[in-house]
C-alpha cells in the first residue's frame, strides 16, 4: 500500500497533463461546439427572464415539490403541453475564466489524488506498470465521466453532450493511467 505523500509527483503531473489535454480538446473546432444550441427567440427569452428577476440557480419546469404535486391534474397537463426542462442561471456578466480555470485545476488535482489513493491501496511500490495504469485509469474515468450519465438519465442532458464529455473523461483516464504507470514509485 502506498500513501498519498509518496504519490504527490504522479498526482501533480497527471493533473497538469489532464489540464493540458482538456485545453487541447476544447481547442479542437467542433468537438464541443454542438453540445448546446441557442433557444429559439433567445432575445425574448432573455428579456422575459430578466423581467422576472430570475436569480442564479438551478430550475426545473414545470415544478412540483412532492409526488402528490406532480400527480395533480394541472401538473400532468403542464407536462403534456411542455416545454419540460431544467435550466441553470449563472450570475450576469462576463464568464470569470480565471476562476473557472483555477477551479478546473483544483478539480483535476482532487481527482488525481483520489485515483492515486485508490491505486495506492490496490497496487504497491514496484507494481507492474500495466496494473497501475489500469487501476488509475479506471478510477479516473469513473470520476470524470460516470456522474454525467445520471444527468442524462434523470435530467435529460443531451446524449451528444454526455458522450462527448465521457470521451473527454476517457482521454483524461488514459492520460492519468499512463502518467501513474510512468511515475509510480519503484
Amino acid at each position: 500500500m502506498l500513501g498519498i505523500p509518496a504519490l504527490w509527483l504522479p498526482i501533480l503531473v497527471s493533473a497538469a497533463f489532464v489540464f493540458i489535454a482538456s485545453m487541447i480538446i476544447h481547442m479542437i473546432p467542433g468537438w464541443h461546439q454542438a453540445d448546446m444550441s441557442a433557444v429559439p427567440g433567445e432575445d425574448k427569452v432573455m428579456d422575459t427572464l430578466r423581467g422576472l428577476n430570475v436569480q442564479p440557480g438551478e430550475y426545473r419546469f414545470p415544478f412540483g415539490n412532492t409526488t402528490k404535486e406532480m400527480e395533480a391534474p394541472a401538473f400532468v397537463e403542464k407536462m403534456k403541453n411542455g416545454p419540460v426542462g431544467t435550466m441553470t442561471i449563472r450570475p450576469s456578466g462576463e464568464l470569470p475564466f480565471g476562476k473557472i480555470m483555477g477551479g478546473w485545476l483544483v478539480y483535476t488535482i482532487v481527482i488525481s489524488a483520489l485515483a492515486a489513493y485508490v491505486t495506492g491501496i490496490a497496487r504497491g511500490p514496484g507494481a507492474p506498470a500495466l496494473d497501475v495504469a489500469r487501476v488509475g485509469a479506471t478510477v479516473t474515468f469513473c470520476c470524470y465521466a460516470l456522474a454525467l450519465w445520471q444527468n442524462w438519465i434523470w435530467w435529460g442532458k443531451s446524449t451528444r453532450m454526455t458522450v462527448t464529455y465521457s470521451v473527454d473523461g476517457l482521454v483524461f483516464a488514459i492520460v492519468t493511467g499512463l502518467t501513474f504507470a510512468w511515475l509510480w514509485p519503484k
